[in-house]
């Protein structure tokens, strides 16, 4: 195994070689007979997108009525939980440690896979997300809003026009509605609950890494890996992912009355989303009455004078009564588009909204933003990834046919 260095302090050219060292190096290559099956590189291509997006390239969020505390935790005033059948197969994992410990197996000085216990497992996106929309909102605030647009702000309705020039900035590099978010970089595979951690290394020190991966006691890590269906993570190595179509995975989703890894899809997950309207309205208040609170009063020139305007703050009463539910909506549809930068003609795009303004009222809000998604979803719209460059070389048919690799 080759020395690693990489880590955050390098320079960019350096740290490129490290990372590619390490990506090269860390594991024998497939085809090598010492090539370690369960290792999977959940950074590259589809496979980031593991446990946050179902078959039909929905995001997905966990169902988290199913989750399960971890007995074997490191921390016992901080109990990590992951879904029930997770939870099981990684106590049985333990078990095949503590047995191997027994039998003299086992390395005792090992300082990470001697004794098994989990430092970390499901992280819930809607605090994700919460925070993630509040740095949002301060940027707006102490950033984005120059005095030229500051004045233009009287009120609520002359509030939203500069509201929605930020969120179009925005979206040109990362996400603003939760569903673009679960699948985005400021999002991990944490928010799944499939995904156990048995360690609180660096995951950006290539050096740690290292120091895990000769651990004396690997070898029966990987094979208790192995035996229980859990996939090892290329970049985290003490991280492991359930394996939800291995059959010994799957042995442990039986005992809750699930057999295939559709059903785990479909029992222990649900569409992202259904909340984004809200999540916008409720983006919008804030954002505004937090600026009546910093900059309560506005000058502006009318008629040649000077006038200093009080800025009231915005109730959601107000907000209902002045503003239908397809306003929101239609934003919605740019806020969607340009999050997933499908490349839809402009024709398509105004198809969409005489189509969702008719079957809005019909329907009901969750139909309609199902719809929405349906029309901008899928891997092409996911930088990185291989469905993103069949796009880019050859059929927006063939693009579409890409299916996550569980």
């Amino acid at each position: 195994m080759a020395d690693f260095e990489g880590d955050n302090t390098l320079n960019t050219a350096e740290k490129f070689y490290q990372r590619l060292n390490y990506y090269i190096n860390a594991y024998p290559s497939e085809g090598s007979s010492l090539y370690i099956k369960p290792v999977r590189d959940f950074q590259y291509a589809e496979n980031a997108l593991y446990g946050r997006v179902n078959d039909n390239h929905n995001s997905i969020i966990l169902n988290t009525s199913n989750n399960k505390p971890i007995v074997s935790a490191n921390d016992d005033k901080k109990i990590p939980s992951a879904v029930n059948f997770v939870v099981d197969a990684f106590e049985a994992l333990v078990q095949d440690f503590q047995g191997a410990a027994v039998r003299g197996k086992l390395d005792a000085t090992d300082p990470y896979l001697y004794e098994i216990k989990a430092y970390s497992a499901y992280e819930s996106p809607d605090a994700m997300y919460a925070n993630y929309i509040a740095s949002l909102e301060e940027i707006f605030l102490k950033n984005f809003l120059t005095d030229s647009r500051n004045k233009r702000i009287r009120d609520f309705s002359t509030f939203l026009p500069v509201f929605f020039e930020f969120i179009s900035e925005v979206t040109t590099n990362g996400p603003c509605t939760k569903t673009g978010f679960i699948t985005s970089n400021f999002c991990g595979s944490a928010i799944s609950g499939l995904t156990v951690s048995i360690s609180d290394l660096d995951p950006s020190s290539d050096k740690q890494k290292e120091e895990f991966l000769k651990s004396r006691n690997f070898y029966y890590y990987i094979e208790f890996l192995k035996k229980r269906g859990f996939y090892i993570t290329k970049q985290r190595p003490w991280e492991m992912v359930a394996d939800i179509a291995s059959p010994f995975m799957l042995q442990y989703a039986n005992n809750y009355g699930i057999t295939t890894k559709e059903q785990v899809l479909s029992s222990y997950f649900q569409r992202a989303g259904g909340g984004d309207i809200e999540n916008l309205k409720n983006f919008a208040i804030s954002t505004y009455n937090t600026l009546t609170l910093t900059k309560k009063f506005v000058k502006i020139k009318h008629k040649g004078m000077h006038k200093r305007i009080s800025r009231q703050p915005v109730s959601r009463a107000i907000l209902e009564g002045k503003y239908l539910l397809y306003y929101w909506v239609d934003k919605y549809i740019d806020i969607r588009y340009a999050e997933q930068r499908e490349p839809k003609s402009a024709g398509e795009v105004t198809s969409l909204r005489k189509n969702v303004k008719t079957l809005l009222p019909v329907k009901g809000l969750t139909f309609s933003l199902s719809m929405i998604n349906d029309v901008f979803n899928g891997f092409a719209n996911y930088e990185g990834s291989f469905a993103r460059k069949t796009l880019k070389r050859k059929s927006v048919v063939e693009a579409r046919n890409y299916k996550p690799t569980y």
